[in-house]
């Protein structure tokens, strides 16, 4: 088993090295918005990663996945800032891994054995991985989370646990270096090999195992990352995406809107309308992938007065059509 592990992360290696160099601009146009606005700093030589996170904070680029897949954190990855709008589960194999948390001024380090989930709209970097890093990172589709979390609702002790992951923008951590971090790091392995010899994602094996690792996961000590000021502005918005109003969140937090404002700019390099739009399209690709509403309708309820203001910055974030995204949904939930 370990052995056809091995040589898939080999493969993905080889693969991404190439993506990063001979094929960077294209996976830059495959993988993110606005791809023009990184092809143009990666041209100038502007590759550090400091400087790349600060660029790519104000204008988060939002990855968008349909199948379930597991892929090794490789060694030349460029960090910068996204979200996206499935799940991702990071499991630390071997070494250390780091994340950059947008608002946060300090890393959250991991260790062998922990694991982090990552709830749809969480923005966060990955720091590069060392040598002796093995850091396995993986997509779980909405639609596939949504019917494991629906069967955990059934069981009493998991509904808690259910409702959390069902948040939006949150990180939550597992410390599993312990006894059943055994079982953890076993049921991840039998979960690769389904996945890396082909396995059909919806097979009862696969089903299965995800169904055990989020059980065990759920019944292992869970730390969930402090709230910073960022998670409050994006609370606060969520709960407001009509009538939010700088002021109004300035007086929540106990600020002035000048320092309100400052304060958002340093955190997002970007205004507060800007967060806030990026706020509504997500509420807006939520409606589109979760009900059969009109385009219209789902206008209307993430805060736009008209069909084409929202045409225009799905496209822009998303890369897509708000129709294209619903299909892209519905083929993935089939």
């Amino acid at each position: 088993m370990i052995g056809r592990i091995y040589q898939e992360f080999e493969y993905q290696e080889k693969e991404d090295l190439e993506r990063m160099t001979i094929r960077l601009e294209t996976a830059i146009r495959e993988e993110l918005d606005r791809p023009e606005h990184y092809i143009r700093i990666l041209r100038g030589g502007l590759n550090q990663p400091a400087e790349l996170l600060k660029l790519s904070l104000k204008n988060v680029p939002v990855r968008v996945a349909s199948e379930l897949s597991i892929r090794k954190h490789t060694l030349c990855q460029i960090p910068y800032y996204h979200t996206h709008d499935f799940y991702e589960l990071i499991y630390v194999y071997q070494g250390n891994c780091g994340q950059y948390l947008a608002g946060s001024q300090e890393i959250l380090s991991m260790t062998a054995g922990d694991v982090c989930l990552l709830t749809p709209g969480k923005i966060h970097a990955m720091m590069p991985a060392g040598d002796q890093d093995m850091i396995l990172k993986m997509i779980l589709p909405k639609s596939l989370m949504k019917e494991i979390l629906a069967r955990f609702r059934m069981e009493d002790d998991l509904r808690e646990w259910a409702d959390m992951a069902e948040t939006r923008n949150q990180l939550y951590v597992f410390h599993t270096a312990s006894a059943y971090g055994c079982s953890v790091k076993r049921l991840l392995e039998s979960l690769m090999l389904q996945v890396y010899q082909g396995r059909n994602p919806k097979s009862i094996a696969v089903r299965s195992l995800l169904d055990l690792l989020l059980i065990e996961l759920a019944q292992g000590n869970l730390e969930h990352t402090d709230r910073g000021f960022l998670d409050e502005v994006i609370d606060y918005m969520q709960n407001h995406v009509h009538t939010a109003e700088l002021t109004a969140l300035a007086a929540r937090l106990g600020y002035s809107s000048r320092h309100c404002a400052r304060r958002i700019l340093e955190v997002t390099g970007g205004s507060f309308s800007e967060l806030l739009t990026h706020i509504r399209i997500q509420r807006a690709a939520d409606l589109l992938s979760g009900t059969d509403l009109s385009v219209e309708a789902i206008a209307c309820q993430a805060g736009y007065h008209s069909v084409s203001g929202l045409y225009k910055r799905f496209q822009a974030v998303y890369g897509m059509s708000p129709g294209a995204y619903r299909k892209l949904c519905r083929r993935e939930a089939e």
